[in-house]
């Protein structure tokens, strides 16, 4: 669907906040960011300052 966000754990170390919730806005939820990343919601919000409720 968005080929530029398949799951390499490499790229969402290297990604912003920006980048983040553009991909959020795009449809893809934090579930999928912590399932094809491994982060869990509190590491995404402490890495990224994206807010919990993303």
């Amino acid at each position: 669907m968005f080929p530029e966000f398949e799951c390499f754990p490499e790229r969402i170390r290297s990604v912003s906040a920006p980048y983040l919730l553009r991909v959020y806005r795009l449809g893809l939820t934090t579930d999928l960011i912590r399932s094809c990343y491994g982060l869990t919601t509190e590491q995404v919000r402490t890495s990224y300052g994206v807010a919990a409720e993303l």
